[in-house]
């Protein structure tokens, strides 16, 4: 069973047009149901646990069809990559439950109105990289390869004009490189 245990810290305050906010949070997730390659990698170099490869004996099946027919790979030539050090699971994906990881992160907010008609708001967040925890023995360790690395920083700016006929915005966004799995 997946589970997540989510903490967020947050105050919200107003002085007279002005409204600030900061939070901070922190998410603990654990058996996480991932969509994990089952290749073999530094991490894990002969793949992760329960991966078998084809072999002479077990050689590749169903690979394709030509003319209704199902194609195996020739035994003789699996014992030949194999000798050569070209291995091929079974399963190249799967879900699987894995360790755990941690995310944490902080959003500063800034609103202020001008008038009736004109406002302003501006908000920062910045989300660490997400840190694999400590996974427990009976646990697959969480796949650094299957970490997805959030936009660090982001900021948004907006401008709001709200009349009795027209009402308009305009907006800057930002948001510094990531990188998803």
């Amino acid at each position: 069973e997946e589970s997540l245990d989510a903490y967020e810290l947050a105050y919200t305050g107003s002085f007279g047009d002005t409204t600030f906010g900061v939070a901070a949070y922190l998410n603990r997730s654990d058996e996480n149901i991932n969509f994990v390659s089952l290749l073999p990698s530094a991490q894990f170099p002969q793949g992760l646990p329960g991966l078998t490869f084809y072999s002479p004996q077990n050689p590749a099946t169903g690979i394709g069809v030509v003319t209704g027919q199902r194609i195996t790979v020739n035994p003789i030539l699996m014992g030949i990559l194999g000798q050569l050090g070209r291995r091929f699971p079974e399963t190249v994906s799967t879900y699987l439950n894995i360790g755990p990881i941690e995310n944490r992160g902080i959003e500063l907010s800034l609103d202020h109105a001008f008038s009736n008609e004109f406002s302003a708001s501006a908000n920062y967040s910045f989300q660490d990289t997400p840190k694999i925890l400590d996974a427990d023995s009976d646990q697959i360790v969480y796949p650094t390869n299957e970490v997805g690395i959030p936009s660090e920083n982001r900021f948004n700016l907006g401008l709001n004009w709200n009349s009795k006929r027209f009402l308009g915005s305009a907006s800057l966004n930002y948001a510094s490189e990531a990188f998803w799995t």
